[in-house]
Protein backbone atom coordinates (compact mmCIF):
# COMPACT_ATOMS: atom_id res chain seq x y z
CA UNK A 1 0.00 0.00 0.00
CA UNK A 2 2.78 2.49 0.65
CA UNK A 3 3.98 1.95 -2.79
CA UNK A 4 1.05 2.28 -4.19
CA UNK A 5 0.28 6.15 -2.35
CA UNK A 6 4.09 7.09 -3.29
CA UNK A 7 3.49 6.10 -7.00
CA UNK A 8 0.01 7.92 -7.06
CA UNK A 9 1.86 11.40 -5.30
CA UNK A 10 4.68 11.09 -7.25
CA UNK A 11 2.93 10.91 -10.14
CA UNK A 12 0.02 13.92 -9.24
CA UNK A 13 2.31 16.19 -7.24
CA UNK A 14 6.00 15.34 -8.48
CA UNK A 15 5.95 14.10 -12.01
CA UNK A 16 6.43 16.77 -15.18
CA UNK A 17 4.23 14.15 -17.35
CA UNK A 18 0.61 15.10 -18.16
CA UNK A 19 -1.96 13.38 -15.41
CA UNK A 20 -5.30 14.73 -16.87
CA UNK A 21 -5.95 10.99 -18.53
CA UNK A 22 -3.79 8.79 -16.77
CA UNK A 23 -6.43 8.06 -13.58
CA UNK A 24 -8.81 7.47 -16.54
CA UNK A 25 -6.93 5.12 -19.01
CA UNK A 26 -5.87 3.37 -15.98
CA UNK A 27 -9.14 2.59 -14.59
CA UNK A 28 -10.16 1.23 -17.96
CA UNK A 29 -7.18 -0.69 -17.83
CA UNK A 30 -8.00 -1.92 -14.52
CA UNK A 31 -11.74 -2.95 -15.67
CA UNK A 32 -10.73 -4.91 -18.64
CA UNK A 33 -8.79 -6.76 -17.09
CA UNK A 34 -11.20 -7.80 -14.52
CA UNK A 35 -13.31 -8.89 -16.93
CA UNK A 36 -10.88 -10.84 -18.89
CA UNK A 37 -10.14 -12.70 -15.24
CA UNK A 38 -13.84 -13.11 -15.03
CA UNK A 39 -14.21 -14.61 -17.99
CA UNK A 40 -10.89 -16.82 -17.36
CA UNK A 41 -12.16 -18.01 -13.56
CA UNK A 42 -15.94 -18.90 -15.80
CA UNK A 43 -14.13 -21.10 -19.03
CA UNK A 44 -11.35 -22.83 -17.00
CA UNK A 45 -13.16 -22.91 -13.01
CA UNK A 46 -10.54 -25.01 -11.64
CA UNK A 47 -9.98 -22.88 -8.49
CA UNK A 48 -9.02 -19.31 -6.78
CA UNK A 49 -5.44 -20.02 -6.58
CA UNK A 50 -4.51 -21.63 -10.20
CA UNK A 51 -7.35 -19.04 -11.63
CA UNK A 52 -5.35 -16.06 -10.35
CA UNK A 53 -1.88 -17.69 -11.40
CA UNK A 54 -3.71 -18.36 -15.25
CA UNK A 55 -4.65 -14.59 -15.23
CA UNK A 56 -2.09 -13.29 -14.09
CA UNK A 57 0.62 -14.88 -16.48
CA UNK A 58 -1.74 -14.39 -19.20
CA UNK A 59 -2.96 -11.32 -19.21
CA UNK A 60 0.54 -10.11 -17.55
CA UNK A 61 1.89 -11.45 -20.98
CA UNK A 62 -0.69 -9.39 -23.11
CA UNK A 63 0.48 -6.39 -20.85
CA UNK A 64 3.93 -6.80 -22.47
CA UNK A 65 3.01 -7.53 -26.04
CA UNK A 66 1.14 -4.39 -25.51
CA UNK A 67 4.05 -2.42 -24.26
CA UNK A 68 6.22 -3.81 -26.84
CA UNK A 69 3.55 -3.21 -30.14
CA UNK A 70 3.31 0.59 -28.65
CA UNK A 71 6.99 1.00 -29.00
CA UNK A 72 7.45 -0.27 -32.33
CA UNK A 73 4.39 2.25 -33.63
CA UNK A 74 5.40 5.37 -31.66
CA UNK A 75 8.02 5.66 -29.57
CA UNK A 76 6.89 9.57 -28.40
CA UNK A 77 3.91 7.59 -26.80
CA UNK A 78 5.29 5.43 -24.26
CA UNK A 79 6.57 7.73 -22.13
CA UNK A 80 2.81 8.20 -21.91
CA UNK A 81 1.26 5.06 -22.39
CA UNK A 82 3.44 3.25 -20.65
CA UNK A 83 2.00 4.88 -16.62
CA UNK A 84 -1.77 3.77 -17.48
CA UNK A 85 -1.24 0.53 -18.27
CA UNK A 86 1.10 0.00 -15.73
CA UNK A 87 -0.74 1.77 -13.11
CA UNK A 88 -4.02 -0.26 -14.16
CA UNK A 89 -2.92 -3.62 -14.52
CA UNK A 90 -0.22 -3.55 -10.83
CA UNK A 91 -3.24 -2.48 -9.20
CA UNK A 92 -5.75 -5.19 -10.25
CA UNK A 93 -2.56 -7.60 -9.68
CA UNK A 94 -2.10 -6.15 -6.07
CA UNK A 95 -5.89 -6.72 -5.14
CA UNK A 96 -6.13 -9.83 -6.64
CA UNK A 97 -3.29 -11.87 -4.33
CA UNK A 98 -4.60 -10.25 -1.73
CA UNK A 99 -7.98 -11.60 -2.37
CA UNK A 100 -7.08 -15.02 -3.05
CA UNK A 101 -4.10 -14.86 -0.23
CA UNK A 102 -4.67 -17.89 1.30
CA UNK A 103 -5.55 -19.82 -1.50
CA UNK A 104 -1.66 -19.14 -3.25
CA UNK A 105 1.39 -20.32 -2.19
CA UNK A 106 3.56 -18.76 0.98
CA UNK A 107 6.44 -17.89 -0.74
CA UNK A 108 4.83 -16.83 -4.30
CA UNK A 109 2.96 -14.46 -1.72
CA UNK A 110 6.07 -12.82 -0.34
CA UNK A 111 7.51 -12.48 -3.65
CA UNK A 112 4.45 -10.99 -4.98
CA UNK A 113 4.31 -8.41 -2.01
CA UNK A 114 7.78 -7.73 -2.23
CA UNK A 115 8.04 -7.35 -6.13
CA UNK A 116 4.96 -4.86 -6.24
CA UNK A 117 5.81 -2.81 -3.34
CA UNK A 118 8.84 -2.24 -4.69
CA UNK A 119 8.01 -1.96 -8.63
CA UNK A 120 5.01 1.02 -7.04
CA UNK A 121 7.86 3.06 -5.13
CA UNK A 122 10.70 2.57 -7.90
CA UNK A 123 8.80 3.29 -10.89
CA UNK A 124 7.21 6.10 -8.75
CA UNK A 125 10.76 7.48 -7.92
CA UNK A 126 11.07 7.66 -11.73
CA UNK A 127 8.79 9.99 -12.35
CA UNK A 128 9.43 12.42 -9.17
CA UNK A 129 12.88 12.48 -10.02
CA UNK A 130 12.06 13.25 -13.91
CA UNK A 131 14.55 13.90 -16.67
CA UNK A 132 14.58 13.88 -20.21
CA UNK A 133 13.16 11.11 -21.83
CA UNK A 134 15.47 9.90 -24.61
CA UNK A 135 14.82 7.28 -26.87
CA UNK A 136 17.41 5.04 -25.18
CA UNK A 137 15.42 6.18 -21.96
CA UNK A 138 11.99 4.88 -23.52
CA UNK A 139 13.51 1.65 -25.15
CA UNK A 140 15.51 0.92 -21.76
CA UNK A 141 12.02 1.06 -20.12
CA UNK A 142 9.95 -1.29 -22.07
CA UNK A 143 12.64 -3.38 -21.85
CA UNK A 144 12.28 -3.38 -17.85
CA UNK A 145 8.25 -3.84 -18.44
CA UNK A 146 8.37 -6.80 -20.49
CA UNK A 147 11.48 -8.54 -19.47
CA UNK A 148 9.31 -10.95 -17.14
CA UNK A 149 7.56 -12.27 -20.67
CA UNK A 150 9.59 -15.09 -21.23
CA UNK A 151 9.19 -16.61 -17.41
CA UNK A 152 5.61 -15.77 -17.94
CA UNK A 153 5.29 -17.74 -21.14
CA UNK A 154 7.34 -20.58 -18.80
CA UNK A 155 4.55 -20.43 -16.29
CA UNK A 156 1.95 -20.93 -18.70
CA UNK A 157 3.30 -23.87 -20.14
CA UNK A 158 4.07 -25.12 -16.70
CA UNK A 159 -0.18 -24.97 -15.52
CA UNK A 160 -1.06 -26.93 -18.59
CA UNK A 161 1.65 -29.70 -18.13
CA UNK A 162 3.00 -32.48 -16.07
CA UNK A 163 4.68 -30.93 -13.57
CA UNK A 164 7.44 -33.42 -13.46
CA UNK A 165 10.29 -33.18 -16.18
CA UNK A 166 8.69 -29.91 -17.15
CA UNK A 167 9.96 -27.99 -13.76
CA UNK A 168 13.13 -29.95 -13.84
CA UNK A 169 14.13 -28.39 -16.93
CA UNK A 170 12.55 -25.26 -16.85
CA UNK A 171 14.47 -24.53 -13.36
CA UNK A 172 17.90 -24.88 -14.89
CA UNK A 173 16.15 -22.76 -18.21
CA UNK A 174 15.49 -19.87 -16.13
CA UNK A 175 18.50 -19.86 -14.53
CA UNK A 176 20.59 -19.37 -17.61
CA UNK A 177 18.42 -16.82 -18.93
CA UNK A 178 18.77 -14.95 -15.61
CA UNK A 179 22.72 -15.08 -16.39
CA UNK A 180 22.51 -13.44 -19.73
CA UNK A 181 19.96 -11.13 -18.22
CA UNK A 182 23.25 -10.02 -16.12
CA UNK A 183 25.20 -9.68 -18.39
CA UNK A 184 23.60 -7.92 -20.84
CA UNK A 185 23.97 -5.08 -18.26
CA UNK A 186 26.89 -4.96 -18.30
CA UNK A 187 27.43 -4.77 -22.00
CA UNK A 188 24.35 -1.71 -21.39
CA UNK A 189 26.63 0.31 -18.94
CA UNK A 190 29.88 0.18 -20.97
CA UNK A 191 28.61 1.01 -24.06
CA UNK A 192 26.25 3.54 -22.49
CA UNK A 193 28.01 5.00 -19.39
CA UNK A 194 29.04 8.20 -21.00
CA UNK A 195 25.78 9.47 -21.45
CA UNK A 196 23.80 7.68 -18.41
CA UNK A 197 21.25 10.83 -17.14
CA UNK A 198 20.11 10.28 -13.12
CA UNK A 199 17.01 8.88 -14.82
CA UNK A 200 18.95 6.24 -16.76
CA UNK A 201 21.10 5.17 -13.37
CA UNK A 202 17.46 4.35 -11.48
CA UNK A 203 16.28 2.61 -13.94
CA UNK A 204 19.31 0.22 -14.52
CA UNK A 205 19.35 -0.43 -10.45
CA UNK A 206 15.50 -0.98 -10.96
CA UNK A 207 16.53 -3.61 -13.58
CA UNK A 208 19.45 -5.11 -11.18
CA UNK A 209 17.05 -4.95 -7.86
CA UNK A 210 14.56 -6.78 -9.45
CA UNK A 211 16.68 -9.35 -11.29
CA UNK A 212 18.51 -10.23 -8.39
CA UNK A 213 15.24 -10.41 -6.40
CA UNK A 214 13.90 -12.73 -9.22
CA UNK A 215 16.94 -14.62 -9.01
CA UNK A 216 17.04 -15.18 -5.60
CA UNK A 217 13.49 -16.39 -5.11
CA UNK A 218 14.26 -18.83 -8.20
CA UNK A 219 17.43 -19.77 -6.43
CA UNK A 220 15.14 -21.25 -3.27
CA UNK A 221 12.30 -23.14 -5.26
CA UNK A 222 15.52 -24.97 -7.26
CA UNK A 223 15.91 -27.76 -5.18
CA UNK A 224 11.81 -28.59 -5.11
CA UNK A 225 11.77 -28.58 -9.10
CA UNK A 226 14.60 -30.38 -9.28
CA UNK A 227 13.20 -33.11 -7.34
CA UNK A 228 12.14 -36.11 -9.35
CA UNK A 229 8.80 -36.71 -9.53
CA UNK A 230 7.00 -39.61 -7.65
CA UNK A 231 6.60 -42.92 -9.29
Amino acid sequence: MTGWIWWVIASVLLSDFQTADLFTNATLVFTVTLCLNFGINLFFGRGNGWSYLLGHCLIGSMIFVAYAIILSTSRSEVKNVWRSLYFGWYTYDSLSFIVFWHDLPHRFRIFQSIHHSLSFLCTGTWLAVGGKWTDLTIIAVVVWLTSDLWHYLSSLYGLFSEVGVTRRSEAGYNLKLENLVFASYGIGIYIFVDDMSVLAWLILGTGLLFDAIDTYFRLLTWPRRLAKPPQ
